[in-house]
């Protein structure tokens, strides 16, 4: 297999020529979780001097997937996914910058302690919390004024509104 300047094989190199793009590079707005979520790969190749594993989609089946782009009739069919539009509408407020803010919630957590050789996870749950959501993080003020912050999608990590 032959590598150009150590970055990409002479295939994955074609893969571009023919139009084909991986996850991260198809759209500013689209996060490469979501497309390889949602939508199946048309190649892989190797990438970097590592032979890293790369798939490669055509751009419009996944922007037509998320339905950035409208379907056209000449084509056998409608690729469309309303699980993924939605993925990626509840994304993109988060995305704006605007805070939301939830009062009287029960928040679930993870809190990690002990040593490094001995790590021990504790559960954690309150109620009548204040969580502010800005992005993809969440400010939680718990009862007694103490703050902490958890990433939205982090594992063990929940709140609902009472």
């Amino acid at each position: 297999m032959a590598y150009i300047d150590y970055s990409m094989s002479e295939r994955a190199a074609a893969a571009y020529e023919e139009g084909l793009l991986p996850a991260s590079k198809i759209h500013k707005t689209l996060p490469a979780y979501l497309v390889e979520r949602f939508c199946q790969p048309d190649s892989w190749h190797h990438t970097s001097n590592r032979f890293n594993e790369t798939n490669f989609y055509k751009p419009e089946i996944v922007l037509r997937t998320f339905g950035l782009i409208p379907f056209s009739s000449g084509e056998e069919e409608d690729p469309f996914n309303p699980e993924a539009a939605e993925a990626l509408a509840l994304l993109k407020p988060s995305r704006s910058g605007k805070k939301e803010t939830f009062t009287g919630c029960r928040v679930e957590w993870l809190e990690w302690g002990g040593t490094r050789s001995h790590p021990q996870c504790f559960e954690k749950i309150a109620e009548n919390c204040l969580v502010e959501v800005k992005g993809v993080t969440a400010t939680i003020t718990l009862p007694n004024g103490r703050q902490f912050k958890k990433r939205v999608k982090t594992k063990g990590f929940s709140f609902k509104t009472v």
